[in-house]
């Protein structure tokens, strides 16, 4: 299942799902040489240094279904209202590899836990996966400053709003507030 962004508004509002919109009790493995193993929530790996001998293991998000998903304060407070806002495009920017859980969790899960919107109203978020080569915080926070540039690039956004847990992604796109100082930039570090 591929999704792109159809620009629709001239506002775009962007969140990270891990530990933004939802908390899960997947971890990543990292294998030390010495033997020893860390086990990593995706907040803790994106501060993450990551060293030359490590063996990095993210089973846990490849899985087919998320493991022990926890809605969000700012689910509830703020997504809902900005996905239902009729002047804005909502995406998921997510490290993940894939899509497939967020997808799931949104038509399958949700309605589970008595959230019911409409099929129309699913089909307004843009679920974006910058890639399976995104492993590092670093790759991952540039990766997230280039596809958030090309929106601005592509379609000619007049404001977009960033939520994001970790520090590095943020610091990254506000390193954009320069590169388009005509466009109102917003990012908003979310405390995990």
């Amino acid at each position: 299942m591929k999704f792109k962004i159809t620009k629709t508004f001239n506002k775009l509002i962007i969140y990270d799902f891990d530990d933004t919109l939802v908390s899960t009790n997947a971890k990543i493995k990292i294998i030390k040489k010495n033997g020893e193993i860390l086990e990593l929530n995706s907040s803790e790996y994106s501060n993450y240094t990551h060293q030359a001998d490590d063996e990095i293991d993210f089973s846990d998000f490849r899985q087919s279904k998320l493991v022990e998903p926890k809605i969000t304060e700012l689910f509830d407070k703020k997504f809902i209202n900005d996905m239902l806002d009729d002047e804005a495009d909502v995406a998921i920017l997510t490290a993940r590899p894939s899509i497939e859980q967020l997808v799931e969790f949104f038509y399958v899960i949700l309605p589970e836990l008595g959230y019911n919107f409409t099929k129309d109203e699913l089909r307004r978020i843009n679920f974006i996966s910058i890639g399976k080569d995104a492993h590092t915080g670093e790759i991952a926070a540039k990766k997230k400053k280039e596809w958030i540039n090309q929106q601005i690039f592509k379609y000619g956004y007049d404001s977009v709003t960033f939520y994001d847990d970790s520090e590095q992604n943020i610091k990254f796109v506000d390193e954009l507030k320069d590169e388009w100082s005509n466009i109102d930039i917003k990012t908003v570090k979310i405390d995990a």
